[in-house]
């Protein structure tokens, strides 16, 4: 009988392991840095010796342009299938594209665009259509304007896409860095900041030397040191300072630090940073799953390094090197069906192209329940968190010595009425005398 229900056992694990499951890709959460920039910290302006690369900080260059246009084009070849580049270009229908307020990540998400749908795909008009299409004013050479466009609508035929962002005070993709108050609370005295300094109190002094100037350092300036060199060295500019590889490396350590371990240390902050993402992506996976139909098919993110650290702390990745331009976030939604016409559903997640792990290996029931409980149900709790008030705050320092002088004042108190107590009796005896 054992014999028996040792094969039965056997032949059902062989059964299962050749039950074949097609994958299909149904879904794309995109969330990408902007490209390479120029300086952001004017403190560290001078490692570079170049005047033009000083000016206009923080301003996307054409370097970081190029990244993402290439960006785009590796996109359009990756999902070419799902949303069928090469057979119908550009449907609004399909894609989504949300940026945050920056100058940099707007044209950031115009450059990717440009790759994912190139020029040469873009609309076109009949002759009929030419002649209409004027505007009421006049316009100075237009029929050579129109003769050089042939029946293209915009010059090599391109295609514009919309890209959706509004301004930073009602920009909840951005505004945790511009708007909440949780956001601008520094507390510099935190043990955990203290804790943080002190790994790298060796590499501190290798910086002055390296600077010729005495920093009070902090893992803070080793962020803005650090990107202020990703940010010249990105655009081939001239460098003036060159680290040796243990001070690179250890530059490199304590800025991701700075961002994952210092800026996020409260998971309040990864909340706030990927509320929109989160939302958004969990919505449009949840449609896509109920309906097989559903038309769109990517939602893009243009966002900062600050929120692609968030989703790793949120998602208790590690990373331990700062996130370069260009860097990309994916969550891919997949459709899978064995051979008796079961479906379930899978999410990937794949950092730079690397793949991540996900809890219970990605089922999407469980990927929903683990992101569900860090969205806000509406903007109203976000706000509420975003704008609490810190100003009453205290760190664990100041509570500590709140508790100290709280207890000398208690027993002041107490020794005060025990001499009014005791000296009250030996009074009335000396008066009855």
């Amino acid at each position: 009988m054992s014999g028996l229900l040792l094969s039965t056992i056997l032949l059902s694990s062989l059964f299962l392991s050749v039950l074949t499951k097609e994958e299909e890709l149904i879904f794309v959460s995109l969330c990408a840095r902007h490209g390479a920039r120029k300086m952001m910290y004017p403190i560290f302006i001078d490692i570079t010796d170049e005047d033009k690369f000083k000016a206009d900080i923080g301003r996307l260059t054409n370097v970081g342009k190029h990244q993402l246009y290439l960006l785009g084009r590796q996109l359009a070849y990756n999902y070419s299938k799902l949303l069928k580049t090469n057979e119908v270009g550009y449907s609004s229908d399909q894609i989504i594209v949300r940026s945050s307020g920056l100058n940099r990540t707007v044209e950031s998400a115009q450059s990717l665009l440009a790759g994912l749908y190139p020029a040469g795909i873009g609309p076109t008009l009949t002759p009929e259509q030419m002649q209409m299409a004027k505007p009421p004013i006049k316009i100075k050479n237009i029929e050579a304007l129109q003769k050089d466009l042939r029946d293209a609508a915009l010059p090599a035929y391109e295609m514009p896409v919309p890209i959706h962002t509004t301004t930073a005070i009602k920009d909840y993709l951005f505004s945790p860095h511009t708007e909440c108050k949780a956001f601008k609370t520094e507390k510099s005295t935190l043990r955990h900041y203290k804790d943080l300094d002190e790994k790298y109190s060796w590499l501190y002094p290798n910086l002055n030397k390296l600077l010729g100037k005495e920093y009070k350092w902090g893992i803070d300036l080793c962020y803005q040191l650090c990107d202020n060199m990703m940010a010249v060295e990105g655009n081939n500019a001239s460098i003036v300072i060159h680290p040796d590889d243990e001070t690179r490396s250890g530059l490199m350590a304590c800025s991701a630090d700075d961002s994952y371990n210092k800026f996020l240390f409260l998971e309040l902050k990864s909340k706030l940073l990927n509320y929109v993402i989160l939302r958004d992506t969990l919505a449009h996976f949840s449609k896509a799953v109920k309906n097989e139909n559903e038309k769109l098919k990517m939602a893009v993110f243009q966002i900062s390094d600050a929120h692609i650290y968030a989703l790793h702390k949120q998602f208790k990745w590690e990373i331990n090197e700062p996130i370069v331009f260009a860097s990309t976030l994916v969550f891919e939604l997949y459709r899978i069906t064995d051979d008796f016409g079961v479906t379930s559903y899978k999410v990937k997640a794949f950092y730079n192209g690397v793949e991540k792990a996900l809890n219970d290996g990605g089922d999407f029931a469980s990927f929903s329940k683990f992101i569900s409980p860090n969205i806000y149900k509406d903007e109203k709790t976000f706000m509420d968190d975003c704008l609490i008030d810190w100003s009453n705050s205290f760190d664990e320092e100041t509570y500590s010595a709140v508790a100290v002088i709280m207890m000398l004042s208690f027993l002041s108190l107490w020794a005060s009425n025990w001499f009014i107590l005791t000296r009250k009796p030996k009074e009335e005896g000396e008066a009855s005398s």
